[in-house]
């Protein structure tokens, strides 16, 4: 897994394929995403989003403020 913005993209292009699991990123995390996102679009890497869970079982995540 490769959350590192200076090792995304590199990591990407030689990838296979790319899951996106969101979980709770940092900053750092957020900058490799796009960077790991974009990267495969333009390499044709295919990849999936794993979103977040959301509902009563993750009451913490799902509070409105």
């Amino acid at each position: 897994m490769i959350d590192n913005p200076y090792e995304a993209e590199s990591f990407t292009k030689i990838s296979s394929a790319l899951s996106i699991n969101l979980g709770t990123p940092t900053s750092e995390q957020m900058q490799a995403i796009q960077i790991s996102a974009k990267t495969a679009q333009l390499n044709e890497v295919p990849w999936v989003l794993d979103p977040v869970g959301y509902g009563p079982i993750l009451a913490w995540r799902s509070q409105m403020t």
